[in-house]
């Protein structure tokens, strides 16, 4: 992942437009894979914080403008995909806010995404709102998250998918080292009244520390 602090330069712009042309599409149809886990629980892509875990926001203490394109396939196989998002937090708290969609075979699905995290001594919290499939869906899930920094490089994480609805549940524990690496373990299962999502997935996610453009 590649971070951009403002003021942004146009050869940065460019470096992370090319970057992210080779970057796989996020969803084949959203409305399905907004219940799985779209990259580390407890330690998610900063521009997508509030779609994953929006208590992760106060983790990172910058700020970020993010847009994506991903092609799609010639063969309908993968969808046309597109991020725009923005992103700024400090160590007492953090806001995100974002849109997410693709299209593939001439269907559009449009999402959009907020959340807000506020930190106390080690433990952070979070809420997010989204409307998933805006043209189709009248409801705005809300996400409740927490982390606690167990140690200093030890963190678990608990998040809860449309609470008012008790969709399902995520928990994570991870381990970081801020120079090099960050590892983690994720399980999510379903609560009841969700029957097409009866059954548990698991993550496991290495993740190498990129390069910031300064």
């Amino acid at each position: 992942m590649i971070y951009l602090r403002p003021p942004f330069k146009f050869k940065q712009l460019l470096v992370v437009a090319v970057f992210f042309l080779f970057l796989p599409a996020p969803s084949v149809d959203a409305r399905q894979k907004f219940a799985t886990l779209p990259g580390g629980l407890l330690y998610p892509q900063f521009g997508l914080a509030a779609f994953t875990n929006a208590s992760a926001l106060v983790s990172d203490w910058y700020s970020e403008v993010q847009a994506l394109y991903s092609p799609g396939k010639a063969d309908h196989s993968m969808p046309h995909s597109y991020l725009f998002g923005y992103s700024t937090s400090n160590p007492k708290w953090g806001f995100n806010v974002g849109y997410l969609g693709s299209t593939q075979s001439g269907v559009a699905v449009h999402n959009l995404f907020s959340g807000l995290a506020f930190r106390h001594k080690k433990q952070a919290f979070g809420v997010a709102l989204r409307k998933n499939d805006i043209a189709f869906s009248s409801s705005f899930p809300v996400d409740l998250s927490w982390m606690w920094d167990i140690t200093h490089r030890l963190t678990l994480g608990l998040v809860g998918y449309d609470i008012f609805n008790r969709q399902s549940l995520a928990v994570g524990l991870g381990y970081e080292n801020y120079s090099y690496y960050s590892f983690e373990v994720d399980v999510q299962f379903p609560l009841p009244g969700y029957p097409e999502l009866a059954t548990l997935e698991y993550s496991a996610n290495l993740d190498r520390k990129s390069t910031r453009l300064n």
